[in-house]
């Protein structure tokens, strides 16, 4: 069960009023000797895979943690009608998340030289961009993105 994965401290509301976020891994594994990566302040980073400029400089400077057929990943991506949104974790791997309103909080469970790519459905999400803060396992933020778009605007959702 997700929820149980999450540190009670992130839940502002009742838990009933978050709609768990169930990561898929699809790719992973220890950070290459000598690679650039991290956010420039020295701690982890968070990549949202949503434009073609995103899934450009992740071929260019993190090629290591692409699967093969990634180039069919990353049209699934960057389309218009995507269900699912793919992101890239620097330094950390992401295990579970929670969703309300216009955040997904994520948790990871490891916090080392690791990179994670994964995955996570955005059917279910009612806004259109999101905010996503990943945290450790006591609840202390680690890395954050804001205004993510996980799909087109609707007209009702101005």
């Amino acid at each position: 069960m997700v929820h149980e994965s999450i540190p009670r401290v992130l839940y502002e509301y009742p838990v009933v009023e978050y709609i768990p976020v169930h990561v898929t891994t699809l790719a992973s594994g220890r950070l290459p000797t000598g690679a650039r990566v991290g956010h420039p302040t020295g701690g982890p980073e968070l990549i949202a895979l949503v434009t073609e400029e995103a899934w450009s400089r992740v071929e260019k400077d993190f090629v290591f943690a692409l699967p093969p057929r990634h180039t069919d990943l990353a049209r699934q991506a960057v389309s218009p009608d995507r269900r699912d949104l793919v992101m890239l974790a620097l330094g950390l791997r992401v295990e579970a998340g929670i969703y309300r309103a216009s955040r997904v909080i994520l948790v990871a469970a490891a916090t080392e030289a690791l990179y994670h790519l994964f995955s996570f459905r955005t059917d279910r999400f009612y806004r259109s961009r999101v905010d996503v803060s990943v945290h450790s396992t006591d609840g202390r933020p680690l890395a954050r993105i804001d205004g993510v778009s996980v799909r087109p605007r609707p007209a009702w959702n101005v």
